[in-house]
This record gives C-alpha cells, structure tokens and sequence, in this order.
C-alpha cells in the first residue's frame, strides 16, 4: 500500500514500504518555480528519503516544466545526490522524463562519476519501475 507523504502545487511525494520505494511525480507548475524554491523542494524531498529510510526512488517529471540549468544541476549533485549516495540505504533511483528530455539534456551532467548509487533515465513509466524494481507488472501511483 503506498503512503501518501507529502504534497503541494508543485509535487506529491510518496512512499511504498511494500517495495520500499520513494515516488515523487512533479506537475506543470513547476513553470512558475524560482531555482531556490525548486532547490529547496528538492532538500524536502531529500528529507523524506532519509526519514522513510527508502532504499529505491523514481522520480517522474514527464509533467514538470522547470528547466534546471547548469548551475542547479551542480547543486544537485552536491547537496541531494553525493549525501543520499552516501546514506546507507538509498540504492537506486530512476527517472521517468517526456520523450523530448533525452535531446535536451546530457544525463551525464546529472549523475556525477563519485555517485555509487545507480541511476537511469527513461521515458516509459513500466520501463523505469522494471529496472528500479525488476517487476514486470506496471502499477500506478496515485
């Protein structure tokens, strides 16, 4: 049964203990985001992995209309990926993007070589949770 956790205009956020998983689905009004706020939606929603200790993430921002530049992508990598690499728990988390996402961004600049949590990138739902999860079943999260 899958827990709601957290939610607002901009993203809900929710856990699986089942699968002891953390989804966080992000909306189109993220348009409206200034970068601090989007960085400090994202240390909120660092908070919740470590307080669920969630062992998988997926992240699905196939609605989100924010664009994180350069220069939040460097934050990311060193205030939410380095420290939940290093949490004990935190193993794997996938993202599920729109289609266009993959010419517009290098993934590369997303994952830093020093993160030892595997990541992927992909633009099918069912494709993500087979990796993260290795179920082949697709089930939706409300």
């Amino acid at each position: 049964m899958t827990n709601f956790v957290y939610q607002d205009q901009y993203f809900k956020v929710l856990y699986d203990p089942e699968r002891d998983l953390m989804v966080d689905i992000w909306t189109d009004k993220t348009e409206e985001l200034h970068h601090e706020d989007f960085q400090n939606l994202l240390l909120k929603w660092k908070s919740f992995v470590e307080k669920y200790q969630a062992r998988y993430a997926l992240t699905d921002i196939r609605n989100s209309k924010f664009t994180v530049s350069v220069e939040i992508q460097g934050w990311i990598i060193q205030n939410i990926t380095i420290p939940l690499s290093q949490h004990s728990r935190y193993a794997k988390h996938v993202f599920v993007e729109p289609e266009e996402f993959f010419s517009n961004l290098s993934h590369e600049q997303l994952v830093d070589e020093n993160v030892v949590v595997p990541t992927r990138f992909y633009s099918s739902l069912s494709e993500a949770r087979h990796w993260l999860l290795d179920e082949e079943e697709y089930q939706s999260f409300g």
